[in-house]
């Protein structure tokens, strides 16, 4: 049995420009996740920027998950689904040994940009009630 799946919720960095391998079309998803550093502080404090760790990953998406990737907006926030992928390379410039750690997308959860999106409009409502 293998186990391999991730889940990584964040926001929206930056989408790639979609490049086409074969038939398919393939982008990568930049994600930042923030949160405090160290223990919570209790009281009404006021968190600066250097309060936060930020933890960064990379979503690369193939074919249909690559077409919901070019929606995406920055600071959307989503929660990536999909496996972990490492991947090892040479660069052809400088004959470096090169490596990184990718989530391979298989599912892109997108919060509702607005309220209308999950909800039907009332006269459509109003329109489908059978009593």
């Amino acid at each position: 049995m293998r186990l391999n799946h991730i889940y990584f919720a964040g926001k929206v960095y930056r989408v790639s420009d979609p490049r086409d391998v074969g038939e398919k079309t393939v982008c990568e998803i930049r994600l930042r996740q923030s949160y405090p550093k160290g223990r919570k502080r209790s009281g009404k404090v006021e968190l600066k920027q250097e309060d936060f760790h930020v933890d960064w990953a990379t979503a690369v998406c193939w074919g249909m998950t690559s077409d919901i990737a070019q929606e995406l907006n920055t600071d959307d926030f989503i929660i990536v689904e999909g496996r972990w992928h490492h991947e090892e390379w040479v660069d052809k410039n400088t004959q470096e040994k090169r490596q990184r750690d990718v989530i391979m997308a298989t599912y892109i959860h997108r919060e509702p940009r607005s309220f209308h999106d999950v909800t039907p409009s009332a006269a459509t409502a109003e329109e489908d009630v059978p009593f």
